[in-house]
């Protein structure tokens, strides 16, 4: 990357991790406010802070890594990264560990989510990174036969370089993939997904806002992750029998 795109991303999240954090932090949570009708009890800061920070966190050590080997004049980038860094840290500190909802976890999944908690420390691990591929599939296959897929039924409008990532350990805010379809439709994909053991099960706990990092709506706009969880908790029952997300999950359990 050339000096000057790392230096406008850098200057981009200072602006929204240090500079003006309070104005971006307060519009999040202006948003659960009136989503919750005007009365949501207290508004604790803590709440909000891992919605907030995990896309940014992602993409501060995606910039890290693309530039460890570049030339001294991105020493100084590098510093300003890290210190953003130390900042979100600081934050995500604050969060209580043992935060996992099992009310909305399938009973069948308690088990490994408590073993995936005890080899990974929440605090230790980068947060919703990525779509994690069951070990046991072909990555390149699964990731190329729902990429046709998808593609076939018109529900994204990307490239196959652009929808690669979502399922690697990286993320970059250029590189969201645009989801054509409507908000149940690929909250039922991901939940079938899961279902069928392509994904694992340990995302149900955070796979609302993998999809709100990973894809923007129809229109260019964020997805939110409690907006999600609300559209699928209230109309999964209510999705078509010819809906055409329905023959996606039937080819991807097909194929596996």
């Amino acid at each position: 990357m050339k000096f000057n795109e790392v230096n406008a991303l850098v200057e981009y999240y200072e602006e929204r991790i240090k500079t003006n954090f309070d104005f971006h932090f307060n519009n999040l949570v202006l948003g659960d406010f009136y989503e919750g009708g005007g009365n949501v009890g207290r508004i604790t800061d803590e709440e909000f802070y891992e919605e907030y920070f995990n896309q940014k966190e992602n993409a501060l050590i995606y910039l890290l890594n693309e530039i460890s080997e570049e030339g001294e004049e991105f020493y100084g980038l590098q510093n300003r990264l890290i210190h953003l860094k130390r900042i979100i840290d600081n934050k995500m500190t604050k969060i209580p560990k043992d935060e996992i909802d099992f009310d909305d976890v399938p009973q069948k999944v308690h088990l490994p989510i408590l073993k995936y908690r005890e080899i990974h420390n929440p605090y230790n691990r980068s947060r919703d990174d990525s779509f994690i591929i069951n070990p046991k599939l072909d990555r390149t296959l699964f990731i190329d036969t729902l990429f046709k897929s998808l593609k076939g039924y018109n529900f994204i409008s990307t490239t196959k370089e652009k929808f690669d990532p979502i399922f690697k350990d990286v993320f970059y805010p250029t590189n969201k993939v645009q989801w054509k379809g409507t908000e149940l439709q690929i909250t039922t994909l991901i939940n079938n997904l899961i279902d069928l053991g392509s994904l694992d099960a340990v995302m149900h706990n955070y796979k609302f806002k993998l999809i709100s990092t990973y894809f923007i709506n129809k229109k260019g706009n964020d997805f939110r992750p409690k907006q999600l969880g609300a559209v699928y908790a209230d109309k999964n029952v209510l999705i078509p029998d010819d809906d055409s997300i329905l023959k996606v999950i039937e080819e991807m359990s097909t194929h596996y």
